[in-house]
């Protein structure tokens, strides 16, 4: 038998996380963002660490700055320009983020760089700086006043790699100067932002609106308008037909923004290429007509303050969103695939042209609503039947709604809206994850019927009371949590096999409603009344219940617990003058405790609190 010295045996891996491979660290390293997860710091955790970092070209491949960052932010990007700057391909900045002067003093290091967009004026002198970096393929040019049509002949010398190129706020170039440029250059896509954030205060701005408008004429009657994928026109003025002509030369043209265009009398396009299309504040037009078979997305924003008619007919749509600036009369979309709509501020829109709308839009899942003209709006299988969630915004003007729609899974308002109009709410669906109406203070009936219901919450802003007549929800299945907070309840209906969780909150209710809700569903798993001041008697018989919390209820004179096998935990610690009866006898909380026959599962045992013993479901 031979045996061997411990001290002379081969060092084996190192146990744990330690001894992983270097290559499956950098492929762990590779799902964080390098800026925003500040990834040069692992490297001061261990040397092996740094060796990955330094020795994984991927992981510094794109830099995307997408926020206003911290100082030590910022001395993280400059310590990885400086560190790891020769595997950098993309430095991108989003607009409006400052560019600090330590990053900006590093780009010329980058040999490597391919793509670069920093929201810094180029000038001639930040040019110069740039000019180790020939291997640019794509860049972002914001010119401002200070970029001339000279300072446009040297990008294109220095950098003779382009490929693509955006002009972002370049309000001193003239059209020969860029057609010049695109002469000099080898460019396969062409981005043109003309006057974004153009200052009206200044003498200048004039002539760059006149220049802008110029540059879009000539480039759709050069040899270059198939290079053009991105438009973006801003005081641009262009009238009806020219807009009609340029579109039709701009043959690869996917994205279309127009803002502030007065000339427009109208806007009538037809393109076999573009995908997206903003209008905004165009408050001379007054009909938009669109052929696109390839447009995924239309928003047409405030300010469209005489466009009376909408038609479109784009079979690819997926996204519509419409602000009908109050004159909208007609909607005529045609659209195969349409999933998401928003319309709001479309007073003028009646009942007969929005159902008509849907009626040619079966495929719409997610609906966005604000103010039509209808007073009780009615959805139903036949003109939805494919709507998954259904969101009512700050102008929703209707006093009722109907809804029987089987696909139905969420009817949602966000907490900040207000929705006084609204009195009547009746949901008949299969599976409603969450039905949630924050401020709802004129709302009177509730009426809810579904196999299955995760998620009712009312009034949860808690800012007004709100008068509820009756409140009626029916599960075939499953009925998952009701809160209802400041309401006055006058009838409240629960039927379900199972009620997970039942919360008022504030509310006003009587004794005798409280006690035929819970004799009409004695399988309510968990009850929480918190500071309802109106309640003097609460009365459980039969039930199921497994929890019972009374918070803060101080009008509560008297709790009755009548075979309730389940229970786990009874919390009237904040009932100051509560007297429990158990099976027809008076008790104390601690006898009950301690003298309670248990059938629940063995080794537990119930729990009753004066305090904080039992942890109450957070509301």
């Amino acid at each position: 038998m031979t045996v061997s010295d411990p001290a002379h045996q081969p060092a084996g891996p190192a146990p744990g996380f330690s001894g992983l491979p270097d290559e499956l660290w950098g492929r762990v390293f590779s799902y964080l963002d390098p800026v925003e997860d500040r990834v040069v710091m692992l490297a001061l955790v261990c040397k092996k660490w740094s060796r990955v970092l330094r020795n994984t070209p991927d992981l510094w491949r794109t830099l995307n700055v997408c926020r206003h960052l911290e100082d030590q932010q910022y001395e993280n990007v400059a310590v990885v320009l400086n560190t790891y700057g020769q595997h950098v391909h993309v430095l991108t900045w989003k607009s409006g983020v400052p560019v600090s002067p330590a990053v900006l003093a590093l780009v010329p290091t980058l040999t490597n760089l391919r793509v670069l967009g920093l929201p810094v004026v180029w000038d001639r002198e930040h040019i110069h700086s740039l000019m180790p970096l020939s291997g640019l393929e794509e860049v972002q040019i914001n010119g401002a006043f200070e970029l001339t049509d000279g300072d446009l002949d040297l990008v294109a010398r220095s950098f003779p790699e382009l490929r693509e190129v955006t002009f972002t706020a370049c309000w001193n170039l003239s059209p020969e100067g860029v057609l010049s440029f695109l002469e000099q250059s080898d460019l396969h896509n062409l981005r043109l932002k003309l006057n974004v954030g153009l200052p009206l205060h200044d003498v200048r701005s004039d002539h760059a609106m006149l220049q802008g408008a110029n540059l879009v004429l000539d480039l759709a009657d050069s040899r270059f308008a198939h290079l053009l994928t991105v438009l973006h026109l801003n005081f641009v003025p262009l009238e009806l037909d020219e807009l009609w002509s340029c579109l039709n030369h701009f043959t690869r043209i996917r994205k279309l923004g127009i803002t502030n265009c007065e000339r427009l009398q109208g806007v009538r396009l037809r393109s076999a290429t573009l995908q997206k299309l903003y209008l905004y504040n165009l408050w001379s037009v007054s009909f938009v007509s669109l052929w696109t078979p390839q447009l995924r997305s239309l928003h047409l924003d405030a300010g469209m303050e005489n466009m009376e008619h909408l038609e479109v007919f784009a079979p690819k749509l997926r996204k519509l969103q419409v602000d009908g600036s109050g004159v909208l009369r007609t909607l005529s979309v045609k659209s195969s695939k349409l999933s998401n709509v928003e319309l709001y501020n479309c007073e003028m829109l009646d009942g007969l042209g929005f159902t008509r709308f849907l009626g040619n839009n079966i495929t719409v899942t997610v609906l966005s609503l604000g103010s039509i003209d209808m007073e009780a709006l009615s959805l139903d299988q036949n003109r939805c039947p494919s709507l998954r969630e259904l969101r009512l915004l700050a102008d929703f003007r209707c006093t009722s709604l109907h809804l029987s729609c089987p696909t139905l899974r969420r009817l949602c308002a966000d907490s900040d809206v207000m929705l006084p109009t609204l009195q009547i709410v009746s949901v008949v669906a299969k599976h409603v994850d969450r039905l949630h109406l924050a401020n709802v203070p004129g709302l009177q009936s509730l009426t809810v019927q579904c196999d299955r219901v995760d998620l009712v919450e009312i009034n949860t802003t808690g800012n007004v009371n709100v008068s509820l007549e009756n409140c009626a929800l029916q599960a075939v299945e499953e009925l998952g949590t009701l809160r209802l907070f400041d309401c006055q309840v006058q009838a409240l209906v629960l039927s379900a096999p199972l009620v997970r969780q039942l919360v008022l909150y504030r509310c006003v209710v009587t004794d005798y409603s409280l006690c035929m809700a819970l004799r009409g569903c004695p399988n309510i798993q968990r009850l929480q009344l918190q500071k309802c001041s109106s309640l003097t008697r609460v009365s459980i018989c039969r039930s199921l219940m497994q929890y019972l919390h009374l918070l803060d209820c101080r009008g509560i004179l008297q709790v009755e617990l009548t075979d309730c096998p389940k229970l786990l935990a009874l919390d009237i610690g904040q009932c100051p003058n509560v007297r429990l009866f158990v099976q027809g006898s008076e008790t104390t909380p601690n006898k009950y405790s301690t003298e309670m026959v248990w059938s629940g599962p063995p080794g537990k045992k119930a729990k009753v609190g004066l305090g904080e013993r039992t942890k109450p479901v957070s509301i």
